[in-house]
């Protein structure tokens, strides 16, 4: 989504990883970005995303 506009793909992996470091990253928004544009049906179950 955001290809287009990262110029450095380590330093970019560096920030996500600092960010998941510190509990203010998760991939759980891409995940279901991911499969809802797949049309994929997604039934999330409470405390399933922490």
């Amino acid at each position: 989504q955001r290809a287009g506009q990262i110029n450095s793909a380590g330093g970019y992996l560096r920030s996500l990883t600092d960010k998941a470091a510190k509990g203010e990253f998760s991939v759980w928004p891409m995940l279901l970005a991911q499969l809802r544009a797949n049309g994929s049906h997604v039934r999330l179950v409470k405390g399933q995303m922490e």
